[in-house]
């Protein structure tokens, strides 16, 4: 029986590849370089590049792949669950309901919103870069390829704050209740 033929099964043998992907391609393209070694300057805000982007085509290949893939991947997924939703709602013959689906539409919109707005810049001034040409925006690149360091800083704050409820359970712990006064009686 294949591995991958259910969709559980494809859904896991998906999240594997995910998860192992990134970090194994990077232990061997920068730390176990079989073609060249890596000369880090300290100086740097990323301590310079690795030594494998020299190879054009390897380069070319990691950033199709590590970074285009995935803002192409979460733009078509979005649109293709909103896109799922509706169709099924129709094919019940029944009216979507966007009221009910509010929560899950603002949810997704703002994570991955924020998401491709951090990204986007940079992978449309990388391709400009190889494709067009090189020294595009050459001043502010490192300051862009830095922007994605705050992803993960902040995006457990923008999923709390889709929450309506927790929104509310904050801004009641957080509003000014009126005090007491002590004041002396004559």
């Amino acid at each position: 029986m294949d591995l991958c033929r259910t969709t559980f099964n494809h859904f896991s043998c998906t999240s594997i590849f995910c998860v192992i992907w990134a970090p194994l391609f990077n232990f061997i393209i920068i730390v176990i370089n079989p073609w060249c070694t890596n000369v880090w300057d300290f100086s740097r805000i990323l301590c310079g590049f690795p030594c494998s982007y020299g190879n054009k085509a390897l380069s070319e290949f990691a950033f199709l792949f590590n970074i285009t893939l995935p803002s192409v991947t979460i733009i078509l997924a979005n649109v293709t669950l909103v896109i799922r939703v509706i169709y099924q709602k129709m094919s019940r013959q029944q009216g979507v309901n966007w009221r009910r689906h509010r929560k899950m539409v603002l949810q997704l919109w703002v994570i991955s919103s924020f998401y491709l707005a951090i990204w986007l810049p940079l992978v449309s001034t990388l391709f400009i870069e190889m494709t067009v040409q090189p020294s595009f925006m050459i001043d502010h690149l490192e300051a862009m390829q830095f922007a994605p360091y705050f992803i993960p800083l902040f995006l457990p704050m923008i999923c709390l704050s889709s929450q309506p409820e927790l929104v509310s359970k904050i801004k009641n712990l957080i509003r000014m209740r009126p005090m007491n006064r002590v004041s002396t009686v004559t």
